[in-house]
């Protein structure tokens, strides 16, 4: 269940929708462990756009608080006491577009996960938490009187994970993912993609077990071939194949 708000201009570029929301409002009486809510889910999610000019403003995201259920009936839920969760995500991109069809943007994202359990078995119990911090640039821009079309980015990922109770352990990773991509455009429908990614990551894990803990430096390349068949300036359908460069098996298909 939801209430929210929109706002809009005339021509519907401009706009923000807000709301709030309260997810498994019954949970409480329905379950078959006789649970109930040390505190319930409850969430802001929303999406907006501005324009002026040429620069372009969008955002949406969700932020929810952390719910809470308890089991107090040892013969409905034997194994569980009580458990926890919670998940927020938001992103904002900034976007200037240089001319028609070419645009230079930024993007940052912020993911924040959590997870808890609490087991009749203390040694059972954990506490788990994941966030992820992402800064992603790219420029697309038009050439060849528009029969090409190239867009060359870059992607920051950085990670912090880390975990208590059954395990404990602290996970870090910052990855650094350059790619350039180039479409020429054989027809009006028909159009040919050829692109090259990598990943350079750094990953250390601390665990409380020694044996299991790691520091490393990793690398890896793909290359991507794709064809693309616009139905019309919307909706179009691609067919694609990628191949990660460090193996010599087939890498997929899309």
């Amino acid at each position: 269940m939801a209430f929210g708000l929109v706002l809009t201009d005339r021509g519907r570029e401009r706009y923000l929708r807000a709301s709030l929301r309260f997810d498994d409002i019954v949970w409480g009486d329905k379950n078959d462990r006789a649970g109930t809510w040390a505190r319930s889910p409850l969430a802001l999610q929303w999406a907006g756009r501005h324009v002026a000019g040429a620069y372009e403003l969008f955002t949406e995201g969700r932020l929810s608080r952390r719910w809470e259920r308890t089991f107090p009936d040892t013969t409905a839920s034997p194994a569980t006491s009580a458990e926890t969760r919670g998940a927020s995500w938001a992103s904002l991109r900034a976007r200037y577009h240089t001319r028609p069809a070419s645009f230079a943007e930024v993007e940052l994202t912020w993911y924040d996960f959590e997870d808890g359990q609490v087991w009749r078995d203390q040694t059972a119990s954990y506490e788990y938490r994941n966030r992820i911090v992402g800064l992603r640039g790219r420029y697309a821009f038009t050439f060849a009187d528009g029969r090409w079309r190239a867009w060359p980015g870059v992607l920051l990922l950085m990670q912090d994970a880390s975990a208590s109770g059954r395990r404990d352990y602290v996970f870090d990773r910052i990855e650094w993912m350059p790619s350039a991509f180039v479409e020429w455009f054989a027809s009006p429908a028909h159009a040919i993609e050829v692109g090259y990614m990598s990943s350079v990551s750094d990953r250390a894990l601390a665990d409380a077990d020694p044996a299991a803990s790691f520091d490393e430096s990793t690398y890896t390349d793909k290359i991507k071939l794709g064809w693309t068949y616009h139905f019309t300036s919307t909706s179009r359908l691609q067919i694609s194949l990628s191949h990660e460069l460090a193996f010599d098996k087939f890498g997929g298909g899309n």
